[in-house]
């Protein structure tokens, strides 16, 4: 899927829906930045990566259970030299680098005292 095409679709929001296929393409073709930095207030809109492991495979579970997540908020701009498009990430930093994270295989779920990765 293309970014204008992605932009077209979902309006500037990251559905939490959309399937870990989707997402890691996504991140193969976009930039992100995660750390938003706020001038007036002298400090990075978003918080450092703060969930722990329960916390992640509880977002992973929820979204393979079909459970709604609230949308993450994204904001489209290019770099100084115009030369690309990137994502501010305004909400949904957490999630969205739990996403990435279970994609590239750096944590498991836990079902009925089983490990999973997403290859599995």
């Amino acid at each position: 899927m293309k970014l204008t095409d992605f932009q077209k679709k979902y309006n500037h929001h990251i559905n939490t829906n959309l399937s870990f296929y989707i997402l890691s393409k996504l991140r193969e073709t976009t930039h992100f930045d995660f750390d938003v930095y706020l001038p007036t207030k002298g400090k990075n809109l978003q918080r450092g990566l703060v969930w722990s492991i329960e916390q992640k495979r509880s977002l992973i579970l929820s979204i393979l259970r079909d459970q709604k997540i609230p949308n993450m908020v994204v904001v489209q701009d290019e770099n100084k030299d115009k030369s690309f498009y990137y994502w501010k990430v305004i909400d949904g930093k957490q999630r969205l680098t739990t996403f990435f994270d279970f994609i590239d295989g750096k944590f498991s779920i836990v079902w009925k005292d089983k490990e999973y990765y997403i290859n599995d």
